[in-house]
């Protein structure tokens, strides 16, 4: 009698070859997240090779630079909070009470986002002297009067952008992938095309929000075609629960975002350059893990909080078994190849110019380690996103504080004699622990659902 962990890898491996009607479509809205992912980098790094021939090393462009992070950091950290909180909401409702009232719900949810936006814009519009002041200590300042310009300027960008996380959710919400994902092209399009025209540091602003409004209106009109809203006055009671779970999601999206300022710091304790070598190894890694685990975690996301409304554990138990056996098979194989040829990768895309063969040998040795942070990133990612179907906002920021206080210790004790690589060492050991700590917290989760409904 073969054995029940065999007989279920088994049975697993048979709904692969013969994939059901969901498996079909997660599948080719991966494949179709993930293509448009890889053509959307594609722009982006001709939009940064444009922006670093025409204005190269500048003044004006650190101003810009910091502007422009400054908003794009409060947009992804607002994106954690509401937009990751609506998504289970809607699919709940959709399930219970129809498709009006879920996009109603949405709707309703997308208004209390956008003001959230406008709100923090504002903030950061009043005090972005201050801002300015602690972010740019080697600015000159000219350069901090531009910069705090900038950071007014730039403000319809971070309302656009702002909303379009969260309408790019809706969209996945309803399992429209293509909309979602290939609008991200605008803005690097539109910056293109305006500085090709006129490089200067001005049209560089106004492309910036022109694209993020071309963005946001592509959104808004592949919505149109689908939503059905009527009454929109009337409130929905559903929006009680986005708001009470949107603070822990927010807070433990900010968490997490520390975790890589937390290791640049670290790493800037070390010999010079160091800070230099782990950001070239981070943008190696995060090409292979926009590719997988941001890819697969937009896909899966709407599948998992339909399963959660609908209550079917059993589903959900079956699909979470499929994608450790599918994740683990593909990523584990990648790191390690990845680990092994990376002098040869860091080769390829680095080294020419001032980027020496010592550099790729510093860069080399931090990826090795960095790599093996993949497979357990990726099942961390995709069960991150049950757990927000379940709605555990409490769990979620509880294991975001733990992980950044495990990050924080294991980079104190790698970096004292491995250096850098340490902290990319770090990295994989605390994704390790992130990832067993989300199997065993989901599955028992679904046992204790299992029980409540049987």
């Amino acid at each position: 009698m073969p054995e029940p962990t065999t007989t279920t890898i088994s049975l697993i491996w048979q709904k692969i070859a013969n994939p059901s009607t969901t498996l079909r479509l997660v599948l080719g809205g991966f494949v179709t997240v993930a293509g448009l992912t890889l053509v959307a980098k594609a722009v982006s790094f001709v939009k940064d090779a444009a922006v670093a021939h025409w204005f190269g090393v500048s003044t004006e462009l650190d101003a810009f630079v910091m502007a422009f992070g400054l908003h794009s950091f409060i947009a992804a950290t607002l994106a954690t909070g509401l937009p990751g909180a609506m998504l289970p909401a809607y699919a709940d409702t959709r399930h219970r009470l129809g498709e009006a009232r879920a996009d109603r719900l949405a709707l309703q949810s997308s208004l209390i986002h956008g003001a959230s936006l406008l709100l923090i814009g504002i903030v950061a519009v009043v005090f972005s002297t201050q801002i300015v002041t602690i972010m740019g200590r080697g600015f000159d300042p000219a350069t901090r009067q531009i910069a705090s310009k900038m950071i007014l300027e730039l403000l319809p960008f971070l309302f656009c952008y702002g909303m379009t996380t969260h309408l790019a959710m809706w969209l996945r919400g309803r399992k429209l992938f293509v909309a979602a994902s290939a609008s991200q092209m605008a803005i690097p399009l539109v910056i293109i095309a305006m500085i090709f025209f006129r490089p200067a540091i001005h049209v560089l602003v106004v492309a910036t929000n022109c694209g993020a409004l071309l963005h946001l209106i592509v959104l808004l009109m592949a919505l149109r075609r689908h939503i059905v809203v009527r009454h929109i006055g009337r409130w929905e009671p559903d929006n009680a629960v986005i708001l009470r779970n949107t603070g822990p999601f927010l807070i433990s999206g900010l968490v997490m975002a520390l975790t890589s300022l937390v290791d640049q710091s670290m790493a800037g304790w070390l010999s010079s350059g160091s800070v230099t070598v782990l950001s070239y190894s981070d943008k190696v890694c995060g090409i292979l893990l926009a590719l997988t685990a941001m890819a697969a975690s937009e896909t899966l996301f709407p599948f998992f909080a339909e399963v959660v409304a609908q209550k079917d554990w059993p589903k959900l138990k079956r699909q979470i078994l499929q994608i450790i056996v599918v994740v683990t098979c593909g990523t584990i194989p990648l790191a390690l190849l990845l680990s092994w040829q990376a002098p040869l990768v860091v080769r390829l895309l680095f080294e020419r110019g001032e980027f020496a063969a010592d550099a790729t040998a510093r860069v080399a040795e931090v990826l090795r380690y960095a790599a093996l942070q993949i497979p357990f990133y990726v099942v961390g990612v995709l069960l991150s996103r049950i757990v927000v179907s379940l709605q555990a906002s409490g769990f979620s920021l509880a294991l975001a504080t733990v992980s950044l206080a495990l990050n924080i210790g294991l980079n104190a004790i790698f970096m004292r004699t491995m250096g850098v690589a340490g902290i990319a060492l770090s990295t994989a050991c605390v994704y390790l622990f992130t990832s067993v700590v989300l199997v065993t917290y989901v599955l028992r989760a679904i046992h204790h659902r299992t029980l409540q409904t049987s």
